[in-house]
């Protein structure tokens, strides 16, 4: 699966806008956002990791909060 789909998929799940994943994400250019979840841009495979482990980590938090 291409980043740009997980990282939608990810937004959906956490059910934010651009503007808090931006913030999430420590502060990513709103724009650089954008051309991730367009597809136009990927950031290299360390830093695509490094994305997934904390969104990976933030939903486990919600899910922690839930219950």
């Amino acid at each position: 699966m291409l980043f740009c789909h997980k990282l939608q998929k990810k937004k959906e799940e956490l059910k934010v806008s651009q503007k808090v994943l931006c913030s999430i994400l420590y502060d990513v250019p709103q724009r650089t956002l954008q051309s991730w979840l367009k597809g136009d841009k990927e950031p290299p495979l360390y830093l695509q990791e490094l994305v997934f482990f904390k969104l990976s980590d933030v939903i486990t938090d919600q899910c922690a909060k839930k219950t």
